[in-house]
């Protein structure tokens, strides 16, 4: 009996080391077939905005409702009902009166015409941020006052009318920023004087009224630029007068107030463009004369003054359009007249100044929307009269000038099919792998709890022992 106490004692110490996420998941969806080709979706009706996430899209309409389809395994689509199984192949109506919305990896998040933070789906980490980890259905009210909101893969910063900057969600290497690693379930303040903020994977940076930047979070790879790679779990100062900032997965980009393009971290295949491959830990100067800047997972996109777009770092999809498949480690100019450009993992998609839509990179779904699946190394041209752009992880959404709304790629929509949705077949299996990693979870959840009370129960032993000693001693 003791041995078999001492062993499930082992097994909770030794889950609490893993991630939670790691064993909450059930196993993944099957993969939705693509779309090669735009796809126009609810003919007729007018579109302001667009959020293309992972496996789910969102768009909002003229009239301020918002509207999502694709996969909805935890929630996110927020219509009050989940399937594991269950994918969305024509939008469906979520919310009124929104107007920005933001999708992380299974949650979404929008913001209403009042101000108010509304928040759906994936809650395990408190990434919702309703003060629980259960995942919810349906829209939640969260914060009010809001007007932009930014979500990492597990974990939300938002900044309020009045400058403040407000986290929560996942908090592993200090990303919330409140000095502390331990998930929070509700919105906490962080700082004050924000005006924008950037969640890369495991950091964050932000940018206060008077241009100084702040960062926290992972470091391992020195994303924050503060010279060090020691996790920080509270802000640090990092750069001043910056006017934008990108994160990716593990590098940073700046713009400053002068147009000089900054950059630290993650350095493995060029993506800084400093001609070199080693990681930086503090900001170094890249350009000039930039007017904006992306990050997609490894590879960097910039436009300057002159509307030329230029591109370096990971190449192996050709997603930075110079016609090869060769990492660049400086920058390399790609084409003209460039107004906007937005990069999703490994695809890049720009709009120059005619309206043309222009992408290239990898096209395994059809994310491209060139009629293939075969990746492209320079630019093709997509469609014409664009006005907005977003790529996501395998998809990509398009607004046309005359607000039409157009899809293509791997979210599920246009699939063939008659009503909202289409349902297949999972293994019987499923339900059964699903309530093992709930049980795992769980005991990883009691884990973490006695390592955090290991150290108050070992005090209380020794003062209990000491106490007994001078007992016995005064007894004598």
């Amino acid at each position: 009996m003791k041995k078999r106490l001492l062993s499930l004692l082992c097994l909770i110490l030794l889950l609490s080391t893993v991630p939670a996420y790691a064993l909450w998941s059930p196993p993944p969806p099957p993969t939705p077939p693509s779309t090669q080709t735009p796809t126009q979706l609810l003919p007729g009706e007018t579109w302001i905005g667009i959020e293309a996430g992972s496996g789910s899209s969102f768009a909002i309409h003229s009239d301020g409702s918002l509207w999502g389809w694709g996969a909805n395994f935890s929630g996110q689509l927020g219509i009050g009902e989940t399937g594991w199984n269950e994918y969305f192949i024509q939008p469906v109506r979520i919310l009124e009166d929104v107007v920005t919305v933001s999708a992380g990896l299974g949650y979404t998040r929008a913001i209403t015409a009042d101000g108010t933070l509304w928040a759906w789906g994936l809650n395990h980490q408190g990434q919702v941020g309703d003060r629980t980890r259960e995942t919810r259905h349906s829209p939640v009210r969260i914060l009010e006052d809001v007007h932009y909101v930014s979500s990492g893969s597990s974990h939300t910063m938002a900044i309020t009318a009045d400058g403040d900057l407000w986290a929560w969600g996942h908090n592993s290497f200090g990303r919330l920023g409140n000095g502390r690693t331990l998930d929070r379930l509700s919105p906490l303040h962080v700082l004050d004087d924000v005006v924008a903020v950037s969640t890369g994977s495991f950091h964050t940076v932000a940018i206060r009224t008077d241009g100084s930047l702040w960062a926290w979070g992972r470091n391992n790879l020195g994303q924050l630029g503060d010279g060090t790679k020691e996790d920080r779990h509270s802000p640090v100062r990092i750069l001043e007068d910056v006017l934008y900032v990108s994160s990716g997965t593990s590098h940073t980009m700046a713009i400053i107030v002068d147009g000089g393009l900054w950059a630290w971290g993650d350095n493995s295949f060029g993506q800084l463009g400093n001609d070199g491959a080693l990681d930086h830990l503090s900001p170094l100067h890249i350009l000039d004369d930039v007017v904006a800047v992306s990050t997609g997972s490894f590879h960097t996109m910039a436009i300057r003054t002159d509307g030329s777009l230029w591109a370096w770092g990971r190449n192996n999809l050709g997603q930075l359009g110079d016609g090869t498949r060769e990492d660049r480690h400086s920058p390399t100019w790609i084409r003209n007249d460039v107004t906007a450009v937005s990069t999703g993992p490994s695809h890049t998609m720009a709009i120059t100044d005619d309206g043309g839509l222009w992408a290239w990179g990898r096209n395994d779904q059809g994310q491209l929307g060139d009629g293939t699946t075969s990746d492209q190394h320079r630019p093709i041209q997509i469609l014409e009269n664009v006005a907005a752009v977003s790529a996501g992880d395998r998809s990509t959404l398009a607004i046309k000038t005359d607000g039409s709304l157009w899809f293509w790629g791997s979210d599920w929509a246009g699939y063939p099919g008659e009503g909202l949705s289409v349902t297949f077949e999972t293994s019987s299996n499923t339900a059964g792998l699903t309530a093992i990693f709930a049980f795992l979870a769980g005991l990883a959840a009691i884990g973490r709890l006695m390592s955090i009370l290991w150290p108050v129960a070992v005090l209380l032993l020794v003062i209990l022992v000491v106490r007994k000693h001078l007992r016995r001693r005064n007894s004598s």
